[in-house]
């Protein structure tokens, strides 16, 4: 005989409430105690670099704002002789001090959605010295090479030309499209054993009056007066040997979790570039280096990325690190990116697995642990947030569920045995766990609005920078709940990916399989052609 209604609902509640108290129980150990602490630590340090970042970028909008206004005041008071004349002296002086000269050197493979808007954008910059483009693609096959020929066709006037580098054998295909530009700009003849040096045989003039040689990514998009600014930041502070920038992607409208993991990537790394202007780092999207040392071989970039070179950026800030060159990154060097969705799992573990790559790659022995430590740290920071925050949601559901089971204890037990609040939620029992809880969430609510405060900051820059002619950089774009779960989800994988891309030598990037040896790559064969923007942000289809 069945038992009746309302004593099957008590014993199925009575059931339920043993594994409630068990798994709280659980969460009560002082080891979920101390990760939700060291989380919240954790949380609150990205709270604050991303305030800090934030107000870099704010600091130098205002900067900007300000001098805009002085630009437009002077323009109203052109009715004044005085003014005039001053204006007629400092004209006369700028003429007389030269503008150096800017080679872009632009690696690229394939197009995507955004190439030709992105490359439109270098040719067109508002610079007032000589400037000019040099493309470089592997195979003259490439779409790129006919859409790079086009590109500078109808950029009214724009020098420039594009070279065919051929295929790399002893360091990545992106770095050897950067040597094989740069040779071009002026002679470099470093060969290594058992590769043809990039230069190619038909190349005879040499620009050697370029006194910087910028390199840009494919999906960089400069602002109208980029390259001015990068040039300028190096000129005045004579102590700097490099120039760099960072990227900002902007996402899809209706975008898809997995492509917002692959946002999510950088934005604790805009820390490292926004926070002050000299910095550690470079960003190999926009990487301005002084033409003279590349051709008098006085640092050995070169040779660190010929010699079985995969990351062009973190090889080139490891030598900068090494001899002591300073790297500016002005708060005005940022650059919009456009992530095109959607993204398959397939795309964003390859996506992953290539930006971790390169912290098992390096050129000498200090090199190496300085990377390892790195993927240590990133380690354990991924899985400093994603444990704690584990925990934390474990535990809000278990108190949703508590909540919804109060009513039924006064009903089917007695009025007796209600919960008492205090005991529900483990107050009497565990206060340290419930502190921590609170602590962590706080943390976390704090992170979100910090995060939330700097993409508005960065937003409003971007469309300074660009005049005000770009109108989808607004917060709308950004699905913050999404947000957060990508970040949760790319964080939990991280360490995962970490671990398996130091036991797995080989790598795809761009259809090109390469495989590590003591830190150095060697390209493989690859079995299709895929054409991909040398960046690597994004697949596209095979050709």
């Amino acid at each position: 005989m069945l038992a009746p209604l309302p004593v099957s609902l008590a014993s199925i509640v009575g059931v339920v409430e043993v594994k409630i108290d068990w798994l709280a129980k659980l969460l009560c150990c002082p080891v979920v105690t101390a990760l939700q602490f060291q989380g919240a630590l954790v949380a609150l340090a990205v709270c604050g670099g991303w305030l800090w970042a934030g107000s870099m970028r704010l600091r130098e909008l205002r900067r900007l704002q300000k001098l805009q206004q002085r630009q437009l005041w002077s323009k109203s008071q052109d009715a004044s002789s005085r003014l005039a004349q001053q204006d007629k002296s400092l004209q006369s002086q700028a003429a007389d001090i030269p503008i150096p000269k800017v080679t872009l050197i632009l690696p690229v493979k394939g197009l995507r959605d955004g190439s030709i808007q992105a490359w439109a954008s270098h040719l067109s910059q508002q610079y007032g010295g000589d400037l000019e483009a040099v493309f470089v693609v592997d195979d003259r096959s490439d779409p790129a090479h006919a859409a790079a020929e086009a590109a500078l066709r109808h950029s009214k006037g724009q020098a420039g030309r594009v070279l065919v580098a051929g295929h790399a054998t002893r360091c990545s295909q992106k770095i050897y499209n950067l040597i094989a530009g740069m040779s071009f700009v002026c002679p470099i003849e470093l060969p290594v054993p058992g590769q043809k040096s990039p230069v190619s045989a038909g190349i005879k003039a040499a620009s050697s009056n370029s006194k910087y040689v910028l390199c840009l990514d494919d999906d960089v998009t400069l602002h109208p007066t980029a390259v001015s600014m990068l040039v300028a930041a190096a000129e005045d502070d004579p102590g700097a040997f490099m120039v760099t920038g960072y990227p900002f992607d902007i996402p899809p409208e209706n975008v898809d979790l997995l492509t917002l993991c692959m946002l999510v990537y950088h934005l604790p790394l805009l820390i490292a570039f926004s926070v002050r202007q000299q910095t550690d780092f470079l960003y190999g999207g926009c990487m301005m280096f002084p033409l003279e040392p590349l051709q008098s071989g006085q640092y050995p970039f070169i040779q660190a990325w010929q010699d079985g070179g995969y990351s062009d950026d973190l090889t080139a800030a490891s030598v900068c690190n090494q001899h002591g060159l300073q790297i500016l990154c002005p708060s005005s060097a940022i650059f919009p990116q456009h992530l095109q969705g959607p993204t398959t799992i397939g795309q964003w573990w390859n996506y992953l697995r290539r930006q971790l790559y390169v912290l098992d790659t390096y050129a000498s022995d200090k090199n190496r642990r300085t990377n390892h430590t790195m993927m240590l740290l990133h380690s354990w920071l991924s899985w400093g947030l994603v444990l704690p925050m584990t925990t934390v949601m474990l535990r809000s559901l278990l108190w949703l569920v508590q909540v919804v089971l109060l009513p039924t204890q006064s009903v089917w037990q007695g009025p007796g045995t209600s919960y008492a609040w205090l005991h529900m939620f483990h107050v009497e029992s565990c206060p340290w766990s419930s502190i921590s809880h609170a602590t962590f969430a706080l943390s976390f609510l704090l992170a979100a609005c910090s995060l939330s405060w700097m993409t508005g900051v960065v937003l409003r820059l971007l469309q300074h920078l660009h005049h005000g002619h770009v109108t989808h950089f607004h917060k709308d774009r950004f699905p913050w709940g999404k947000v957060w779960l990508a970040m949760y989800v790319n964080n939990a994988v991280l360490p995962l990916c970490m671990l398996y891309t130091y036991v797995q030598p080989a790598v795809e990037w761009s259809g090109v399989t390469y495989r590590k040896h003591a830190g150095r790559v060697v390209r493989q064969a690859s079995r299709h052609v895929r054409y991909q923007g040398m960046s690597g942000r994004s697949s596209l289809q095979s050709v």
